[in-house]
């Protein structure tokens, strides 16, 4: 039984079961709201192309002003509250989204898109965080390449969940989002730490983002890989967005078509991951 038990690693912690459960819920939530929102943008605007890639930039850019602000809340707030918090945050957007449902419009659809990105942008940084205080020091490593893993197989699959949501009605299916989010609440909520948080105290005179420019000065290499790993994402977000413009504004395709390109993306994620699991077990 404990022979079993080590092979399964964290996923024979109940804790990081509940942990990795709301991810799901709220990682596959998001990604199907997207497209859900993207559904709405082909129906009010007649330059989609350009109005779905800002979009996905609106939805994105919560995440790159706030994470260094949600991080650090993290240090110094309850994870599991933020986690918790964070998907109530969504449920109510969602909520708000269905009122003004008949009523929206390009702008409208941008704003509740980048709220709910501000909502998710607090979820990563506390869900990362929160891993450290379920799973021990020695299964770390594949904790980490689990909870990684489900975003790209919400990438996948999210397209998908939105397509086949549609056709049971736009309100149904924004219902069925929020019910989503209130379950990673939920889920989150009921987490408990097996080792305890410890509460970072900032040294006086230093905040957090001279602390982390302090750190990538002295590591080099951190520094180029965080470098190149922007570089790498960018590239993809432009050839996925200039896709997305050409699919609807050259060649006219619908909302399913869209769904497809997503599936395709999603599946070249996973596939580059599992040749990049392979290649570092032989080397």
């Amino acid at each position: 039984m404990n022979f079993v038990l080590r092979k399964l690693g964290p996923i024979s912690n109940i804790e990081f079961d509940k942990l990795f459960l709301g991810q799901i819920f709220s990682h596959f939530a998001d990604a199907i709201v997207q497209f859900l929102l993207i559904s709405q943008i082909l129906n009010v605007s007649q330059n989609t192309g350009s109005a779905i890639a800002t979009m996905f930039f609106v939805f994105l850019l919560p995440q790159f002003l706030i994470s260094p602000f949600s991080g650090a809340l993290c240090d110094r707030f309850s994870r599991k509250a933020i986690l918790s918090a964070s998907c109530l945050f969504r449920a109510v957007v969602i909520g708000f989204l269905i009122y003004f449902i008949s009523d929206l419009s390009c702008n409208l659809i941008y704003a509740f898109s980048f709220t709910l990105g501000i909502g998710a942008a607090f979820f990563y940084p506390a869900k990362m965080s929160a891993v450290t205080n379920i799973v021990k020091s020695d299964q770390l490593k594949f904790a980490n390449a689990l909870t990684s893993s489900i975003g790209a197989i919400a990438v996948l699959l999210g397209a998908f969940g939105a397509n086949c949501l549609l056709n049971f009605g736009v309100n149904k299916a924004f219902l069925v989002i929020l019910t989503l989010y209130f379950l990673a609440a939920l889920v989150c909520a009921i987490i408990k730490f097996i080792i305890p948080q410890s509460y970072f105290k900032p040294l006086k005179k230093k905040n957090d983002t001279s602390l982390a420019l302090s750190y990538l000065k002295n590591h080099k290499r951190a520094l180029h890989l965080v470098a190149l790993s922007i570089c790498l994402q960018l590239i993809v977000a432009v050839f996925s967005n200039s896709l997305n413009a050409l699919i609807t504004d050259y060649y006219g395709m619908e909302f399913s078509d869209l769904t497809y390109l997503r599936t395709l993306l999603g599946i070249g994620i996973i596939a580059g991951m599992a040749v990049v699991v392979y290649f570092a077990r032989i080397m």
